[in-house]
């Protein structure tokens, strides 16, 4: 049952600017993006554990200057009393002087799967000229090589770039489906273990 499904990950919170992509119109009045703002030097973080049946409410109520990592730190070792811990790159923790336990760098160092449940996605794009799947057909397909993922529980979002609409519902970007799929494993530590996947049939 979804009810007993505990999970642990880790949000991060930017601290200047938005941790997304910016959505626009461009001078032709087509969609357009900018990922310049995706990538993070210095913020917080904070490790978070729910029932994964929360999960969704969770998703939605993300700032744009937030976003959700896989793994977790020590918080009995690092943060604050509140679990509250600085983030930096590798880079910065290196050449500045900084208090041990009050900043990590965003790195292997410091952050793992932990050893029981854990949020895992696969982040589904369609390239030109391929083959567009449906939700229910990628899982289809993932559930003839992984036969137990069609019973899994599973959280699907559109994602940043897709299901945008005008002030008038009129659909800006194409239909073309492109989402996250999360979904738990049971022993996170099988993320280690790198595959490759390719949602389309030969």
């Amino acid at each position: 049952m979804v009810e007993k499904i505990d999970v642990q990950f880790t949000i991060f919170n930017k601290n200047n600017g938005i941790l997304t992509k910016r959505i626009f119109l461009n001078k032709y009045g087509k969609d357009d993006k900018d990922s310049t703002q995706c990538w993070m030097s210095k913020g917080y973080a904070q490790v978070h554990k729910c029932h994964f049946k929360e999960f969704p409410a969770l998703l939605r109520s993300l700032n744009k200057n937030e976003c959700i990592v896989h793994g977790i730190f020590n918080d009995q070792k690092y943060g604050d009393e509140d679990g509250v811990v600085g983030i930096v790159t590798k880079a910065i923790k290196q050449q500045e002087y900084i208090a041990e336990n009050l900043i990590i760098s965003r790195s292997l160092d410091f952050f793992h799967y932990p050893n029981e449940n854990a949020i895992t996605m696969f982040d589904y794009d369609v390239e030109e000229g391929e083959e567009v799947l449906s939700v229910t057909e990628y899982i289809d397909i993932m559930s003839s090589i992984v036969p137990h993922f069609k019973e899994c529980a599973k959280v699907v979002t559109p994602s940043t770039s897709s299901c945008i609409y005008d002030a008038n519902d009129n659909l800006l970007t194409d239909n073309k489906p492109s989402f996250h799929m999360y979904f738990v494993v049971k022993d996170s530590t099988d993320c280690n273990q790198r595959f490759t996947f390719q949602p389309k049939s030969s």
